[in-house]
């Protein structure tokens, strides 16, 4: 009689033939961590936590999110927000806020004779007042906008809103009130703080606010928003375009390398009711998972699909780390297993030391920026993304991969048919309209080269993180981009031929214009506040 035959194992394999299938499960975990890091920068709220959490899940794949109090509040119109948006941490424009209008970015005129910050840089004690000055100015025109449309047009035509009760007892600009003092002029008030970069001739002249048919398109409110049970729709639920792109990738990609980890761990010598329930476990969970991102979207019980994807997604890790570590330490026996041991404890010590020195610090500034309500820096931009690798810059931390309303500017044409100001260019400040160009140019050509030079080192620092940009702006040393390395660049702003005075450039070309005095000093560029409104995306 016979013996059975052992089955054939993992062990059963040559040296070569294992080195090669530990390989590829260390391959297959990375290459799952690095999708852990897309699903961060994809689907998170970029608020500082590592995953998406339950409500992110929810309101990306079943279209759902928890009302706010602005969701059951009145509806408020695009003008309301924006009028009363936060005065920093979001974009000076049609997209983000209109409240720097009332503080920093205001101007001279009937309202007030000295700007906002002439006033202050005067005398300092002067900004708790002018703050809750302006900001009754704020208050009164979000009480016009709540009128009916009638009384909204009647208080601007005669320039007269009754004193609203918002306002009874609190600070407004003086010459904000009608010579009784029983109403606000709102069209002044309005005229003052929107219209004057609204009207023709003017930076935002494309968006005209200078008489009631033209403010009208952007004070009707939307429709009240529906709650049910809670919750409101959400415009951030993946498109259906998306999630069929996404479904096919995983299933079609996903499976094929989870099928072969299952195929590998079913070849350990493990008991066979393990292999059972593990070697096919991850495939599972993972066709589990695609079918909970579409039952997600069925009404009424989707809520609940969405919140089973967390589950899923869990088992999937949890199956695939089953794989990698119990496959691995199976195949081998005796010295080698020893090794496997090592290195999984090396790479587990790497990760923990990535995850504090790069993971935990990109989490912190998140969560920094998630505090000033900054957009953070768009994930999805490839084109960009290949430029960045095609010129990297030496910083700490990976750049920006998209571009900044300021880059846009600085980088733009020369071209005399564009014009010259924040919605066309900013390249002749570094060219003709220097006073010295045409005579540095005739004595020594490559003074071109060396402007040149100074707009793509700019375009550099402007691609690094915030955190490193500040830094760097403060101290006014940015190291020089590998790039540009060796390249023409104006010699008084390079120091030791490693470091650019990024600070100082802006200084010479663009602060010119926009300080204190300058032409443009309305939007301002001498500090880092003022900057920081244009780091903003290019619409």
């Amino acid at each position: 009689m016979t013996d059975t035959p052992r089955p054939y194992s993992l062990r059963d394999l040559p040296t070569p033939a294992k080195l090669v299938v530990t390989c590829y499960l260390i391959g297959v975990g990375l290459g799952y961590f690095s999708a852990l890091v897309q699903l961060h920068l994809q689907h998170s709220s970029r608020n500082g936590e590592a995953m998406p959490g339950l409500g992110d899940v929810v309101e990306i794949f079943a279209g759902w999110k928890k009302a706010t109090d602005e969701d059951r509040g009145p509806p408020r119109s695009k003008l309301q927000k924006l009028i009363m948006g936060p005065i920093e941490g979001a974009a000076f424009n049609g997209s983000g806020t209109m409240a720097p209008a009332f503080f920093t970015r205001d101007n001279e005129g009937e309202l007030n004779e000295e700007k906002y910050s002439k006033q202050i840089k005067a005398d300092p004690k002067r900004k708790a007042v002018l703050d809750a000055e302006r900001e009754g100015e704020r208050i009164a025109l979000d009480e016009w906008l709540k009128l009916p449309e009638d009384g909204r047009k009647s208080a601007y035509e005669n320039d007269n809103l009754p004193l609203p009760d918002a306002l009874k007892g609190k600070p407004i600009t003086p010459a904000a009130l009608t010579a009784n003092k029983t109403g606000v002029r709102v069209k002044l008030i309005f005229n003052e703080r929107c219209a004057r970069c609204h009207k023709k001739g003017e930076q935002v002249e494309k968006f005209p606010l200078e008489n009631v048919e033209q403010i009208a398109k952007y004070w009707v409110p939307p429709d009240k928003v529906e709650i049910v049970d809670g919750m409101v729709r959400s415009e951030r639920q993946m498109s259906i375009e998306a999630l069929t792109q996404s479904t096919h990738a995983h299933l079609l990609s996903f499976a094929m390398l989870f099928s072969l980890t299952g195929i590998i761990f079913a070849f350990t010598s493990y008991p066979v009711w393990f292999r059972c329930i593990f070697a096919p476990m991850v495939v599972a969970a993972q066709i589990a998972d695609v079918s909970c991102w579409w039952l997600a979207r069925v009404d009424g019980v989707g809520p609940f699909f969405a919140m089973a994807i967390i589950g899923t997604g869990t088992l999937t890790g949890i199956g695939l780390l089953i794989h990698i570590i119990l496959g691995t330490l199976n195949m081998w026996t005796g010295f080698g297993r020893a090794v496997m041991v090592l290195l999984l404890i090396g790479g587990g010590a790497g990760a923990v030391y990535v995850g504090l020195k790069v993971v935990q610090p990109a989490l912190d500034v998140e969560r920094a920026r998630a505090a000033k309500k900054e957009e953070p820096p768009k994930a999805d931009d490839k084109a960009a993304g290949q430029k960045q690798a095609a010129a990297p810059v030496p910083a700490p931390a990976a750049p920006m991969a998209q571009t900044s309303h300021l880059e846009k500017l600085i980088m733009a044409s020369r071209d005399k048919n564009v014009p010259f100001s924040g919605d066309g260019t900013m390249a002749p400040a570094f060219f003709e309209k220097d006073k010295k160009f045409k005579e540095l140019v005739a004595k020594h050509p490559h003074v071109e080269q060396e402007r040149e030079g100074e707009r793509l080192v700019l375009q550099a620092w402007l691609r690094t993180p915030v955190a490193d940009r500040k830094k760097s702006y403060e101290a006014d040393s940015f190291p020089l981009p590998l790039d540009r390395t060796g390249k023409p660049l104006t010699p008084e702003f390079l120091a030791d031929g490693k470091a650019v005075k990024v600070k100082s450039i802006l200084a010479a070309r663009c602060v010119t214009c926009h300080g204190d005095g300058g032409k443009q000093d309305s939007f301002p560029l001498d500090t880092w506040e003022g900057l920081e409104a244009y780091f903003n995306p290019p619409k």
